[in-house]
């Protein structure tokens, strides 16, 4: 599986990269950060007045571009007067779009962060952070929260959808998906619920299918390798190749469904999959006991 955190990345760069008017204030704003670099008394004077320092872009450019904005958000006063002590141009108006251009940042910083952490499982939080992650660029409470954006924040999403597709792809009828990641959300009971009853369905047989491919000792099991009979009706044998695949598929979902852990699967949904757990859960745990 690709490296979803790396991945979040991608999308920034694409889109912002490319929007002319972002790159303009990035360039305003590198300006004045080089003017503090280049003045220890800038400096000096900065860290008297409000104890830090401004931070620069890093390597992993769109997350610490996000924390140099937060920063200089932070201490934007202390900024102010001593570009006004050193008769240098301040930033004014551009604070603004500066906090726009983080509110449309910043979820994808503490994802990031959250999705490379090592004490805990996290594919199956690959859903719920790609999902959050929409809602957040295409939420329209409040109104004109991205109005100094342009059309950043709707090719923002548009990117993160395609780029994803191969997760979210369950979405779309017909789509291909890679149902792992549907299979770890569901299964993690942290995160079943934020399933609908219909993707849990779907989850619910893509596991089984799962179960199924990965008995080699199941008594009624089917060879997919051999082809079904090509059928024997005028109409039908129009489409005699998608009707083999359709048999075969068809009888499949038959063994799967036949199957007595679906019932143990059902059990899951309809305890731990309905409804939020009130403390976190340790998932490796959890399965050990269930």
């Amino acid at each position: 599986m690709d490296c979803t955190a790396h991945s979040l990345q991608l999308p920034l760069r694409k889109v912002i990269d490319g929007d002319p008017e972002l790159g303009e204030l990035r360039h305003k704003v590198f300006s004045l950060l080089n003017k503090f670099a280049k003045s220890e008394l800038a400096t000096r004077s900065l860290r008297e007045k409000c104890g830090l320092k401004l931070l620069f872009p890093g390597v992993t450019r769109w997350n610490s571009l996000c924390m140099t904005y937060d920063r200089l958000l932070e201490i934007r006063q202390s900024v102010d007067e001593v570009c006004i002590e050193r008769n240098w141009a301040t930033l004014g108006e551009l604070y603004e779009k500066i906090e726009a251009v983080c509110g449309l940042l910043r979820p994808f910083l503490n994802f990031t962060n959250f999705l490379q952490g090592e004490k805990y499982p996290t594919t199956s939080s690959v859903i719920p952070t790609i999902l959050s992650l929409l809602l957040e660029i295409e939420s329209p409470e409040p109104i004109d929260r991205w109005r100094l954006l342009g059309d950043v924040p709707t090719l923002l999403a548009a990117e993160v959808r395609d780029r994803f597709s191969h997760v979210i792809g369950y979405q779309r009828t017909g789509a291909s998906f890679d149902s792992t990641y549907l299979v770890a959300t569901f299964l993690n009971p942290n995160t079943g619920y934020l399933l609908s009853k219909s993707e849990q369905k779907l989850a619910r047989r893509e596991l089984l299918i799962m179960m199924y491919k990965g008995d080699a000792n199941e008594e009624n099991s089917i060879d997919l390798s051999e082809p079904s009979p090509t059928p024997s009706s005028p109409f039908v044998s129009r489409f005699s190749r998608l009707a083999r695949v359709a048999t075969v598929t068809h009888r499949l979902e038959e063994m799967v469904e036949s199957r007595t852990d679906g019932e143990e699967v059902k059990s899951y949904m309809s305890t731990f999959a309905c409804v939020a757990p009130t403390v976190e859960i340790n998932v490796v745990a959890f399965w050990k006991i269930h």
